[in-house]
Formats: C-alpha cells, sequence, structure tokens
C-alpha cells in the first residue's frame, strides 16, 4: 500500500500539462548529473548557485520556476547550460516533487540527477578534485544509487532579521558544530538537531526538523523522488553513508517577508507549521541569534567530516580513470537490459 503522501504526488502528476524541455546532448552522460531545482523569484540567489554546482562539474540544469516576478527566468534564459521550464500551477511540497518527478520521466530514468533548492550549496569530501560525476561513478562502483546528505543550516554571528545583503556564503559562515543525533526508522536514515531546533520552540510549536535527505540520486521506473527527505520505495535510502553536506542558507535577507508568505500561503508542511514557529519566536525576540557556544565557522567539507556529520568517499579504493570506464560500460549495459 501506498503512502498517503505518494498518492499525492502522483495525483498532481496526473494533471499536470506542462511540456518539459530536455537539456542540451552534453546530458546523454548518464553519470553526468542533471541538477534540478525548482524556483520563484530566487534571481538574487541564482548567481552564486550556478557557480557553486558548476566549480564541482555539473554541465546541465533544469530550472522549474513557479511563477517568478522578479526577472528570473528572463536572466536564466541568457545561461547556456539552463533549461528553465515554467509551471503555472499552485506550490505544494507534494506539488513539487511531481513536478521533477515528470523532468525526471522525461530526461530518462537510470541516469544521475541532483535535485536541490535555491538556497542549498551541496558538498562532499574531496569536492576540490573530484566533481559529482565522479562522486556518482563511485556510487555506481559501490552499488548505490542513493547519495545521503545532511542539511547544515549555516547562520551569521547577528541577529537574524538584521542579515546583511550580499553573498550568503560570505555572511553566513557559521553551523551548529554539535547536537545532532542520528536513527533509522521506517523509510530513512534519519538525522535531527541543528539549530532550528535548539533555537525555535514558541506557540506551542517544537521544531524537530528532518536533516537527512537524498539530493543525489538515480532511479528506475517506479520510484518516485516522493518526499523532500527520501525516495520511494524505501530499501534503497538505506544503504549509502552520508557523504554530502548541504549548506541550508535559509536565513537570509528578506526573511519576515518569506516567513509571512509561507505562513499565508499553508504551503509547507503541516500547513506551514515550521514558519509559524519562526513568528511566534521572532515575536518574542526580534533579536534572536542563532550563535552559540558550540557554533563553528565552515571553512571546507572537512570541517563536517571532523564534527561527525560526514564520511570521506574512499577515493583510493577505485582506480581511476579506468575504473570510471568501467562504472559507465556496466551502465550502458544496464540501461540496454
Amino acid at each position: 500500500m501506498r503512502p498517503d503522501y505518494v498518492e499525492a504526488v502522483l495525483e498532481e502528476a496526473r494533471q499536470l500539462d506542462f511540456e518539459v524541455q530536455s537539456p542540451r546532448p552534453a546530458a546523454a552522460d548518464r553519470l553526468a548529473p542533471v541538477l534540478i531545482t525548482v524556483v520563484r523569484d530566487e534571481r538574487s540567489a541564482m548567481e552564486g548557485f550556478l557557480a557553486h554546482y558548476r566549480q564541482r562539474g555539473v554541465r546541465e540544469f533544469v530550472v522549474i520556476d513557479n511563477g517568478s516576478t522578479d526577472g528570473t527566468p528572463d536572466m536564466l534564459a541568457a545561461e547556456d547550460d539552463v533549461t528553465v521550464t515554467p509551471v503555472d500551477r499552485p506550490f505544494h511540497w507534494t506539488a513539487k516533487q511531481a513536478w521533477i518527478m515528470r523532468v525526471i520521466e522525461t530526461i530518462g530514468f537510470h541516469r544521475w540527477y541532483l535535485v536541490v533548492d535555491a538556497d542549498e550549496r551541496v558538498v562532499f569530501s574531496g569536492d576540490d578534485h573530484y566533481s559529482f560525476s565522479s562522486l556518482a561513478a563511485h556510487m555506481e562502483l559501490e552499488g548505490q544509487w542513493r547519495v545521503r546528505g545532511v542539511l547544515v543550516d549555516m547562520y551569521g554571528p547577528g541577529p537574524l532579521l538584521e542579515a546583511p545583503e550580499g553573498p550568503l556564503e560570505s555572511t553566513h559562515t557559521l553551523f551548529d558544530a554539535e547536537g545532532y543525533h542520528e536513527a533509522l526508522t521506517g523509510q530513512m536514515v534519519s538525522v535531527k538537531g541543528g539549530p532550528r531546533r535548539r533555537a525555535f520552540r514558541a506557540d506551542g510549536i517544537e521544531l524537530d526538523p528532518e536533516l537527512s535527505k537524498y539530493p543525489l540520486f538515480k532511479l528506475a521506473e517506479g520510484e518516485l523522488m516522493a518526499n523532500p527527505h527520501h525516495h520511494w520505495p524505501y530499501e534503497e535510502n538505506f544503504k549509502s553513508p552520508c557523504y554530502l553536506g548541504i549548506l541550508h542558507y535559509k536565513f537570509g535577507a528578506g526573511l519576515r517577508e518569506k516567513i509571512g508568505n509561507a505562513i499565508a500561503e499553508k504551503n509547507y508542511w503541516n500547513d506551514s507549521a515550521e514558519y509559524r514557529a519562526y513568528q511566534a519566536a521572532f515575536a518574542d525576540d526580534p533579536a534572536l541569534s542563532l550563535a552559540f557556544d558550540g557554533s563553528r565557522r565552515y571553512t571546507s567539507p572537512g570541517d563536517l567530516v571532523d564534527c561527525g556529520l560526514l564520511r570521506s568517499p574512499e577515493w583510493k579504493k577505485h582506480r581511476w580513470p579506468r575504473r570510471l570506464k568501467q562504472a559507465r560500460a556496466r551502465l550502458a549495459g544496464l540501461v540496454k537490459s
């Protein structure tokens, strides 16, 4: 029996009528992940977003634009490696997953994808030498198709509502280096903790956000990215170590407006309960800051490895590039079969 949220994603998918343009021929390399993101009014974030993933080898971006009015689509249209797909439908988190799955179905199964939000920057140990394609090939050789990551909420030293303008990577350099807990659930390897759990307890709402995600993955027919935090069916969710740090720049400029919009639209989990907790906490303390004695300055993925949040791939376990060629050949054989 399928969970209710899976049924909701499938129902949204049945109602979709938008067309998806497939990326350019470079996407034929099935070990080169196509990056998919859903955005609305994220023009200010896109330059840093694209630069981060290009530096790590991403060559194809599919941006699903859900009604931007700030010029995001026009800005992205000038980028040769970006395909913009407009979607004029009400936003809900289950609808978002259906839109993502429509793109995956159009481009094709049995290839690698990287699905991230505009405020997420995925890193991994060795990403100064290796690309996401290299990591995908490594996972192929390990027989694993869903790469686990952990959301690491980033923040600055001062009040959240007074976040300075400018690149978040430069102004939000702190993260919680302690206070995380890992557990097995029926769906995934779950990680809880971090600054949102620590600082936002107000209005009868105690936040306990899920921090695990599987943003780098390969699906077969019948498999769904039906939840932002895991895939369905669940079996493959338990195999991967946590290799990916998902630097989460949630608390940037314009935070108060984003909170108000999310509460009004009730389109996130549990009628945007998380955003109601933010609103209540800021009403109690407008100068709320996340910085505390356990904060650490982020400089590289090695910081996350040192804290025990990430593991480093055993890059030397597989001899490159010969094993990379073998992985490509094996993948081609699986697709043909």
